[in-house]
């Protein structure tokens, strides 16, 4: 059966935008879109989607001035470094709201580039992200709040490694669904997309080693078996 989400952007324009939070759920709505969260403060948010009984399932990622006519950055060549840090706000607003989907806008090609050139931009930018969801195991809730804990006290040995595979940024999150407990990972690198075989590899690192066997618990992911980025983990 298909599920409908509310856009705020585009329905009960009659209400002030944090009042069609309301008017959604009113109407029978479970889910909910929008263009942009960034005027709000996500905490703002995230209680009128939990005061209404609802799912943030979609927004965009930052995108330019949107009143002067931008709709994106990711093909604009003297905007990537705009386009790479609003990818780390929409993560923390997603976080925030719970949202599981982001998109990100490409923009209008400006006039008198090179159609190539911008094909090449937009290749790039895909293949310095990628993400991965992994199911937390049963039982395994705990052992996982504390990985997050031990990431973060040994926070210099987790950048060293991290340096060391070519990540520039990495987002980790829990995100919980009516199927279980999920991490969530984003990575930021040069050839993101042998990202996570170069984590679970072999590695001179002791902390690399302690890694890897945690996942291995935590997620039941096989180091001799790494799937493939940007897909879910069975």
């Amino acid at each position: 059966m298909p599920k409908f989400a509310a856009n705020l952007s585009m329905l009960y324009n009659e209400h002030d935008f944090l009042d069609r939070f309301a008017a959604a759920a009113k109407d029978g709505f479970q889910g909910v879109e929008y263009l942009f969260p960034y005027a709000f403060e996500k905490e703002v948010l995230a209680e009128a989607l939990k005061a209404n009984g609802l799912t943030q399932v979609l927004h965009n990622m930052p995108a330019g001035d949107w009143d002067a006519g931008e709709r994106g950055l990711a093909c604009l060549p003297d905007r990537i470094g705009e386009f790479q840090d609003g990818v780390g706000t929409a993560i923390d607003y997603a976080k925030a709201l719970g949202c599981t989907q982001l998109h990100a806008m490409a923009g209008l090609r400006p006039e008198g580039t090179d159609p190539d050139e911008i094909d090449r931009i937009l290749g790039d930018g895909a293949n310095r992200a990628a993400a991965l969801a992994a199911p937390i195991l049963p039982g395994q809730q705990a052992a996982f709040s504390d990985l997050i804990r031990i990431l973060r006290e040994r926070s210099e040995e987790w950048e060293e490694s991290r340096r060391a595979k070519g990540i520039a940024r990495e987002y980790v999150w829990e995100q919980r669904s009516p199927e279980g407990s999920y991490a969530i990972v984003y990575f930021e690198a040069l050839d993101a997309a042998g990202v996570l075989g170069r984590l679970m590899g072999p590695s001179e690192l002791e902390f690399d080693t302690w890694f890897r066997e945690q996942v291995s618990q935590v997620h039941g992911l096989d180091p001799d078996d790494v799937p493939a980025p940007n897909e879910r983990l069975k």
